[in-house]
């Protein structure tokens, strides 16, 4: 969601480990373009964020997860 900012990421994604950064995607005005980047501090901390929030509701939206690697 586009209300989502840096620190609800993090707050939300801290859920499936130690999350290392959490940065969201910004157009040229500030605003987010509805996506970002979280980094944990292990690989299986991730693949348990992609298990655990792949089509999770935030504001009442739903979040898609995906492997970056």
């Amino acid at each position: 969601d586009y209300k989502v900012d840096e620190k609800k990421l993090k707050e939300v994604f801290k859920l499936a480990g130690k999350v290392v950064s959490a940065e969201l995607s910004l157009d040229k005005e500030g605003k987010s373009r509805g996506f970002g980047v979280v980094e944990y501090e292990h690989p299986v901390e991730a693949v348990q964020a992609i298990c655990i929030l792949n089509k999770f509701f935030i504001y009442y939206r739903i979040f898609y997860t995906e492997n970056e690697f």
